[in-house]
């Protein structure tokens, strides 16, 4: 517009808008761009050169005004966005005056607004009176309108228009906002200038609710956002293929391949190998399960199941293996050979956060060794995303790279997804009865059924036997049955051979499982609770590869985790602002009153930043705020890479709750308790072995029996001589195993929390003694900090929260009592909640109720008979039913007593294993007698001869197995304890010497000769304590074993064969004996060590039985040679013709050949 406001000067074809205001002036205008391309939809015809300004004279942005045709029947004032057609349709169809800003932009037009609103006012006054609408003026009063914000569609999940919006809220504070079911819906909602008014349904909200729901859908899209950006892969190479065919990789190079299930990457993996035939390969997985079958079709050596140090000593040799056998390999291993990362992205997390990994920093170290001395890395996966390669390129970036994304999705089976079932018209989400009932029930359905809980599938194959139903299961109990192993070898075949009707199967098997045979399964179930990930999830589904098979599936709206001891953010910046504030705070709260506290505090913190900033520790703090979300949104996470991959999510199923289905969950729910009560007897009945050992650990293929073994030593541990009562029965390991697995947990934190005011109390002595020994592993080794979690902190919230004082004088409250909302004014201390790990939310009952949880309390409840039907609570004792395996006459008094009896056992342990004598014990100087030089994380150069029997960390005299996933071997249902510092738990010894000098004769050899090297003083979140950091309890506790077994020659014997103690470890215990123990036992050491004669000479030809981990025996004809290890220890070997070797003291019914066999035996 010129400057005489005579003519236009235009910037683009349109169609020119006045902008009118209460009076109906016009005080701007704007032209309309009808471009289709155009970015912006309006221009404002303004030139402030010109004198002819955008702002009113009040220096504010122009309002829209516009009232209706005739006098509103509401005393409504809406609001909406824009200047032109919105506002003045949304008056026209509305029938009453409405106010718009452009881009919803009030806060910069209040006075303008205010003074539009006092005109509007007063001219419906006027306009009522004039039509008779109102028989007085004095009937239409200021507090008679009511103000509408007609927000746009997905206007809630935008930040900057709802902060907007709640600034026209904050001059206008009863202001509403109108949902009619737009707000959220960005994509397909309609603003109010494009429904039908009539026909809408409006519910109108206050801001303040618009703007906690903003915030929280705000703070969920910045979430899912985050945890899409885990999930993406940005490639250097697309390619379109159903079936792979990429060029062999050059050397010096890492390829990383994404390409789905059945597109051929294990084929084409095989034929780079053929080219690369002279080339040594060494294959790392995660399941053996998996690397069996890769390893029969290209024809590799699995380390698990052949025992020899050839195949991966030699330059040409091909191995695969488990990370869990990192222990097998040096560095040098891997120099010029191609290294294989199969399912690379569960190796990794399990690598970073599996509890079945042992020395975890030296797993991690020979990972990026072998990254960095192979000569071609190949890494593949179908879920490979970018976190996963960053780590690889931090660790060698001076290798060449290629990204292949295969974007072919191929032909996916259909879908139908349970929601749930309806009741009431309530969506009940975590009901999966219709597919129980359907599995049950329907007979002409071969069907399989994949699940990640144990529990289900076992109950499910009994009802499914006694209903006539052939199956088979293939689960954690099954896995190394010689049945399962033949399926697994070739699973087309044996389904073929065996025809069933329910083939049952858990993550056991999942990588390892591929049928792809056709018109055999009719249908697939999967029900998945939470024990698996999302991307574990849509591969599991997969492993059936027939896709005219349809998926039925159920996933666990979301999984439940109580996790005090850290903060569940799925943003990496929070994540890692807490892990730092939570760490510092919980240092100088458990270092107070030592001498030099703040260097050993320094100290520590400075080993944990320098520690944080590793490739490892990068990817490990990423994922862990992935797998946060991830929990708490599994459905939502599972659908959306379900349809990322190609799959139809559309057809989502939610029926009726029927009659039918309850009565399926309700048989299936019966069948679960007996099998987990079954499992209770298991444990129960199963042999003492394992209790009072020390350490306990158990082989891979560990047996059912093996394994409730070794769960019931770990639950006498945690309950010391609970086995002597006449409380220990199933019935206890029921309760506190599956039906409360925390309760042992909250009644620690109940004892701690009663004695938390005294002096050196025992959750005081317990943080020292944690910081003690991360202390000693900073001074020789690697941090895991991830695994690290403040233990003080949480006990100092419920302490400064003053929750025994809420339970002493609550009383019955109601949710606006005063003793409520001062818990909750101190539980929203930032002191008290990040401590706790947990803020109160909405509802404040709610987070009183979990706060009392944690120490075995819960709330009664009832209604009192005012109007408001007002709900009245109580804190009460956490209630125990266990009346599903305990007889109702019996069952008040049973409870009362068994809960009286784990105070009494958790109280004396923890007052054993924390009393404040300890703290005397506890060295923090550089004087601290478990210091030790630190441990090179560099590889040592492996000894030419070197045997894996010699190599394996277990004793050479039982089979060489080492803890896998496939066979979980620990407690892992909610650890019901927060005690993991050592398993090891003694009195201190007043015989021996708190402070001890060395042994006068340094030079002389150590007391005992034991080939065995297990190091088990593991710290659940640290990571793994190395063998200079054994704490002074331990070395304790090793000293009294050898006083205790050292009368006599033979028992010395008996401690060094079947103590399972290493020479080193057997050291540091004589090193705290007093001089005339010392004295007594030199003689008698001298003696054990006096060599034996060989039981058969060097060269000498032998037989032997040997009996395979399977339960088979083999037999061996061999000759007896020597191998020194690096150690210095002598073994005789029996060496077959063919190369392997085998230790004497692993083989039976050993023999000379006779003089025919000898003439027979051609070294064969």
């Amino acid at each position: 517009m010129k400057w005489d406001g005579l003519s236009l000067i235009n910037h683009t074809d349109g169609i020119l808008i006045p902008v009118p205001n209460e009076d109906g002036l016009y005080t701007h205008v704007r032209v309309n761009d009808c471009s289709p391309d155009t970015t912006h939809k309006y221009y404002p015809l303004s030139s402030a050169k010109r004198g002819v300004k955008y702002h009113l004279a009040s220096g504010e942005q122009p309002v829209a005004v516009y009232l209706p045709d005739k006098p509103p029947e509401k005393q409504i004032i809406g609001f909406t966005e824009g200047l032109e057609y919105k506002p003045l349709l949304a008056s026209f169809n509305l029938g009453i005056p409405v106010i718009g800003a452009s881009g919803g932009n009030f806060a910069s037009s209040r006075e303008a607004i205010e003074t539009a609103i006092a005109h509007v006012k007063s001219e419906v006054r006027s306009s009522s009176l004039r039509s008779g609408a109102i028989a007085q003026k004095s009937e239409v009063g200021e507090d008679d309108f009511e103000f509408v914000l007609y927000a746009d569609a997905g206007s809630i999940i935008n930040s900057h228009v709802a902060l907007q919006y709640q600034k026209l809220g904050e001059f206008l504070p009863n202001l509403k906002i109108a949902d009619w079911g737009q707000l959220e819906d960005q994509e397909n909602g309609l603003d109010i200038d494009e429904v039908d008014v009539n026909n809408l349904e409006i519910t109108l909200i206050t801001i303040n609710e618009f703007k906690e729901e903003s915030d929280k859908l705000i703070y969920q899209q910045k979430a899912f956002s985050a945890w899409k950006s885990c999930k993406q892969l940005t490639p250097t190479k697309t390619v379109d293929q159903d079936y792979l065919d990429l060029p062999v990789p050059p050397k010096d190079s890492i390829t990383a391949i994404k390409s789905g299930l059945g597109t051929g990457k294990t084929t084409n993996l095989i034929k780079w190998l053929e080219y690369l035939e002279n080339y040594g390969v060494v294959s790392l997985g995660y399941r053996n399960s998996l690397l069996l079958q890769f390893a029969n079709k290209a024809k590799f050596t699995h380390i698990h199941e052949k025992e020899s140090s050839y195949s991966i000593r030699d330059c040409r040799g091909k191995v695969t293996a488990c990370i869990n056998s990192h222990h097998r390999f040096n560095g040098d291993d891997f120099d010029g050979k191609v290294l294989i990362l199969d399912e690379v992205v569960s190796v990794l997390k399990q690598l970073l956060f599996s509890k079945t990994v042992k020395h975890r920093e030296q797993a991690i170290d020979l990972i990026k060794e072998a990254i960095i001395r192979s000569s071609r890395v190949a890494i593949l996966d179908g879920n490979l995303a970018d976190p996963y390669i960053e780590f690889i390129k931090a660790v060698d970036p001076t290798k060449t790279i290629e990204i292949v994304k295969n974007t072919h999705k191929g032909k996916k089976p259909k879908l139908v997804l349970l929601e749930g079932t309806i009741k009431k018209t309530k969506l009940r989400k975590r009901d999966h009865s219709p597919w129980l009932y359907d599995l049950i029930t329907v007979r002409d359905m071969v069907g399989a059924i994949a699940s990640d809980s144990q529990t289900l599938l076992e109950s499910l194959d009994k009802i499914l036997s006694k209903l006539g139903f052939t199956t088979f299961r293939v689960d954690g109990k099954t896995i190394n049955s010689p049945e399962v192993k033949k399926f697994l070898e070739d699973p087309n075949k044996y389904l073929k051979e065996n025809p069933i009707h329910r083939f049952l199967f858990s993550p056991s098997c999942e990588s390892g499982l591929d049928i792809n045979i056709s018109n055999y399964f009719t249908h697939f179930f999967g029900l998945f609770f939470g024990q698996l990930d999302a991307d574990s999830i849509t591969q599991i589904i997969a492993r059936i590869r027939d896709t005219e098979v349809t998926r039925y599936l159920w996933i666990n709206p979301f999984t439940k985790v109580d996790d005090s001891n850290s903060i569940k953010s799925p943003f990496l910046e929070k994540l890692q602002y807490h892990f730092d504030q939570r760490l510092k705070r919980d240092l100088h709260l458990a270092m107070a009153g030592e001498n030099n506290q703040e260097e050993f505090i320094s100290e520590i913190l400075t080993k944990v930043k320098e520690d944080l900033s590793s490739p490892e520790s990068q990817l490990a703090q990423r994922l862990e705020a992935m797998i946060n979300y991830e929990k708490a949104n599994l459905r939502k996470c599972v659908y959306w890479l379900l349809e990322q991959q190609g799959y139809d999510i559309s057809n989502q199923y939610s029926p009726e709750h029927k009659e039918h289905f309850k009565k399926a969950n309700q048989k299936v729910s019966k069948e679960k308790i007996e099998t987990k009560y079954q499992n209770s007897k298991d444990i129960f009945s199963a042999n003492n072995k394992y209790v009072g050992k020390p350490w306990m650990m158990l082989n891979q293929d560990a047996s059912w029996p093996e394994r409730c073994a070794l769960m019931k030593a770990k639950l006498i541990q945690l309950l010391p001589n609970i086995q002597d009562s006449s409380f220990w029965n199933p019935e206890l390991i029921y309760l506190i195993k599956y039906k409360y697995p925390n309760l042992i947990t909250q009644l620690e934190n109940r004892i701690y929390l009663e004695k938390f005011d005294q002096e050196n109390s025992p959750a005081l002595v317990k943080a020292k003694r944690f910081y003690h020994n991360l202390l000693t592993k900073v001074r020789n080794s690697k941090l895991c900090p991830w695994k690290i979690q403040p233990r003080y902190l949480f006990l100092k919230g419920l302490y400064d929260l003053r929750l025994l004082y809420f339970i002493e004088v609550a009383g019955e409250f109601t949710a606006d009592s005063e003793v409520v909302r001062e818990l909750i004014k101190r539980a929203n201390l930032k002191k008290i909640w990040q401590g706790l790990g947990k803020r109160p939310g909405k509802d404040p009952i709610k987070f009183v109720r979990w706060v009392l949880n944690q120490i075995g309390y819960d709330l009664s409840d009832r209604r009192l008979s005012d109007e408001k039907r007002t709900r009245v609570y109580k804190v009460v004792p956490m209630k125990i039913n266990v009346l599903e395996v305990v007889e109702d006459h019996k069952h008040d008094n049973y409870v009362y007593g068994v809960i009286n009896k784990l105070n009494e056992v958790i109280e004396q342990r923890i007052n054993r294993d924390y009393n404040p004598e300890q703290l005397e014990t506890l060295r923090w100087d550089d004087n601290n007698p478990i210091q030790q030089p630190p441990s090179s994380t560099e590889f040592e150069p492996k000894n030419p001869h070197q045997t894996h029997e010699s190599k394996s960390d277990e004793n050479p005299g039982q089979p060489t197995r080492i803890n896998d996933p496939d066979v979980p071997i620990t407690v892992i249902e909610d650890p019901p304890h927060l005690d993991h510092e050592n398993i090891v738990q003694s009195e201190p010894n007043p015989n021996l010497d708190p402070h001890p000098n060395l042994d006068p004769n340094p030079n002389s050899d150590p007391p005992v000769n034991c080939p065995s090297d297990i190091n088990i003083w593991e710290i659940e979140s640290v990571g793994e304590v190395p063998l200079e950091a054994i704490s002074f309890e331990d070395r304790q506790f090793i000293a009294d074993l050898i006083i205790s077994y050292s009368t006599t020659v033979e028992e010395i014997k008996v401690l060094r064969d079947e103590s399972r103690l290493t020479k080193e470890q057997l050291q540091l215990g004589w090193d705290l004996l007093p001089s005339s123990e010392k004295e007594r036992l030199r003689p008698l050491f001298a003696q054990l060590n006096q060599p034996e004669p060989d039981p058969f000479p060097i060269g000498q030809k032998i037989k032997a039985r040997l009996q395979h981990f399977t339960g088979q025996w083999m037999r061996l004809i061999g000759e007896v040679v020597e191998f020194l290890t690096n150690s210095g220890d002598r073994l005789l070997l029996l060496r077959t013709a063919d190369g392997w070797e085998y230790p004497l003291s692993c083989l039976e019914d050993i023999q000379p050949l006779s003089w025919s066999e000898r003439m027979g035996f051609q070294g064969t």
